[in-house]
């Protein structure tokens, strides 16, 4: 079989399992097809993982961007965690672009996400070309007006190749979000509501400074946000609202219609620009 044909066969497999399960079931497909491990791991979306800078004592987003062997880089302290004296460096430019976005879309996050951990990282891919990505994770633990508790995660990660050999540079977003949701809704067992959405966009725009790169690649993914706000609304939400007016009774129907558009108001407050 080749190469083209196992891969779509790893795809196939994988887009049927939960977010909560992909991460393991993807460690099964790598043992299974050890020479697709790169393209499996940089195609094959988990969710975001959150890791400790031992330095700064904050927390940030682990994920195939910012590893070196088994370290991640941080971008707060710019050191590798589990240390890695020997790990790749960033050049001195996209590393001071790359502090630039994380102080930049840690006011996004904390805005249009209500909190949450969001790291950016940059590398290199070629002369005149490079690499930026922009990650979130939101955790999800409350509670509902009508008393029921909800529990889970939104991980949103875009990744932007940027093309600056001219001065209208080219970016091309590939961006994907996974959401998984535990829902408390009386009946012994959590409700689990997951799903994967993924888009990709090209964008011309003029650049002369660094600086115009990050307002740049900022509007592009501010932009995608929407594309986050309408599927949830669509999908996620829908499905949820057909799986409580499959559990209502007649007796129960409006408070569970209640339950239902509080929970798409908490998914709204999270997915919205």
């Amino acid at each position: 079989m080749s190469d083209d044909s196992k891969i779509k066969e790893v795809y196939q497999l994988l887009r049927h399992i939960q977010p909560s399960k992909i991460e393991h079931r993807r460690e099964d497909a790598i043992t299974l097809a050890n020479d697709l491990e790169e393209e499996i791991l940089q195609t094959v979306d988990v969710p975001l993982k959150i890791v400790q800078d031992e330095v700064k004592n904050a927390p940030y987003i682990a994920c195939e961007f910012n590893r070196d062997l088994d370290s991640y880089r941080s971008p707060i302290s710019n050191k590798y965690f589990p240390s890695l004296p020997d790990g790749q460096k960033l050049p001195k430019r996209l590393r001071n672009m790359e502090i630039k976005a994380n102080t930049a879309f840690g006011a996004y996050t904390h805005l249009y996400y209500n909190g949450g951990i969001c790291s950016v990282y940059f590398w290199e891919i070629d002369e005149g070309v490079f690499g930026c990505g922009v990650f979130i994770k939101n955790e999800i633990d409350t509670g509902l007006r009508s008393g029921e508790h909800i529990k889970g995660s939104i991980n949103c990660a875009d990744t932007i190749e940027v093309d600056e050999t001219n001065k209208t540079a080219t970016y091309t977003l590939t961006s994907s979000a996974i959401v998984n949701v535990e829902l408390d809704v009386g009946i012994g067992t959590p409700l689990t509501i997951s799903g994967s959405t993924s888009d990709r966009k090209v964008k011309k725009a003029k650049w002369a400074k660094d600086d115009d790169h990050i307002v740049n690649i900022g509007q592009l993914v501010e932009s995608n946000s929407a594309n986050f706000k309408d599927t949830i609304d669509g999908i996620f939400v829908g499905k949820m609202k057909q799986i409580m007016d499959l559990l209502a009774n007649n007796d129960g129907r409006a408070q569970q219609a209640a339950m239902a558009e509080a929970f798409a108001a908490q998914a709204r407050a999270r997915g919205n620009k």
